[in-house]
């Protein structure tokens, strides 16, 4: 959206009609990834920053996998128990 407006070929109003998208809806996106996207993005600012937050995706992604394994096996012990499995 910002892209386009930038540009100037457009309005932001015939931009977000075209996307299908409300200007509330748009407007609350953009606070919402200007909270959270600012601080990530000025924590990094080296090669050494980014290989730190590449392991931590890594480890995140192991550690949610694992979590959905155990919470498999809990779901079958309970279906064991209530008799439906």
């Amino acid at each position: 959206m910002e892209k386009a407006t930038k540009s100037g070929k457009t309005t932001l109003k015939a931009a977000l009609q075209q996307a299908g998208v409300s200007e509330q809806t748009y407007y609350n996106w953009r606070n919402a990834a200007g909270k959270t996207a600012a601080p990530v993005a000025a924590n990094i600012s080296s090669g050494d920053d980014l290989k730190a937050l590449v392991a931590l995706e890594a480890e995140n992604l192991k550690l949610r996998k694992e979590l959905a394994i155990m919470l498999r096996a809990e779901n079958a012990e309970l279906r064991k128990r209530l008799g439906k499995a």
